[in-house]
């Protein structure tokens, strides 16, 4: 019967094939990546209706009114958590979303004009089918991007792996003979 492998060949074998197991995994595990949050979005005031004001927002953006109509506007936050104050004709407010909600609106001088922005946390999945809701359109926003490694990268790493596993056991092999 062969010799039974020594722990002078055993350890040094498995230290390499956990070091590599460890470096394929850092190469193919996905690595958190997330899309650029956008700066701004503009909502018309027109007439007595909020063009595009019911929308899916990235946490982070800032929305401005803006009030093409005639006549003063707010808009205000149906849990009071924001609000623009009066918008004169002419006129633009802007309010930042930091905290992902839905947040619905209205304005203080025409109750009947109401919208709602959904803000979702920056780099998560915030597209909309640009449908209409209420009747006001919704304003489509990307979400995030692929987030694993290249298909090259992973395959390169997998065959490396591969390598290393079937060279270290031929050594094992050749010491137990």
């Amino acid at each position: 019967m062969g010799s039974l492998v020594s722990r002078r060949t055993v350890v040094p074998v498995a230290v390499a094939i956990a070091s590599a197991l460890v470096l394929v995994l850092s190469l193919v595990a996905p690595s958190p990546q997330r899309a650029a949050a956008q700066d701004s979005v503009t909502i018309d005031i027109i007439d007595f209706a909020f063009s595009n004001g019911s929308m899916t927002i990235e946490a982070g953006t800032t929305v401005t009114w803006v009030n093409q109509g005639a006549v003063n506007h707010t808009a205000t936050a149906n849990d009071g958590s924001f609000d623009t104050d009066t918008i004169a004709p002419g006129g633009s407010a802007s309010v930042t979303f930091d905290t992902p909600g839905t947040f619905s609106y209205f304005c203080e001088i025409h109750p009947n004009m109401t919208a709602t922005i959904t803000v979702v946390a920056a780099g998560g999945d915030s597209t909309t089918d640009g449908g209409t809701t209420n009747g006001t359109t919704q304003m489509p926003t990307t979400g995030a991007g692929d987030s694993s490694g290249g298909t090259g990268t992973t395959l390169f790493a997998l065959a490396a792996l591969g390598g290393l596993i079937l060279v270290a056991g031929t050594v094992l092999r050749r010491r137990m003979i």
